[in-house]
Parts: C-alpha cells; structure tokens; sequence
C-alpha cells in the first residue's frame, strides 16, 4: 500500500516539475526529449519482441 502512495506521488511531483520547467525550455529541447522517449520506447519494444521469439 506504501508504494503505491509513493509511486502516486512520485508521478504527480514529476508531472508538476514537468510542466513547470517546460515553459523554460526551448522548444528545440523539447522536441529532442521526446524523440528521445520515443527511440527509447521502440528499443525496449524490439527487444521484448525479440525475447517472446525466444
């Protein structure tokens, strides 16, 4: 029950610190972050695509 509560907190911290620094943020800075999430997103959907192959 504690994780829980401190994952919850920990998401909502993060979505305010998110949204706080991003008005300062160059919109180029950004762009590059979530292209970053993204790659990263695909890497760890290949790699458990190929694990299921296994």
């Amino acid at each position: 029950m504690i994780g829980t509560l401190v994952n919850t907190a920990a998401v909502l911290g993060g979505g305010v610190i998110g949204l706080l620094l991003k008005k300062r943020m160059p919109e180029r800075v950004t762009t590059i972050y979530f292209q970053a999430i993204g790659l990263f997103t695909l890497a760890i959907g290949v790699d458990m695509a190929v694990e299921m192959e296994k």
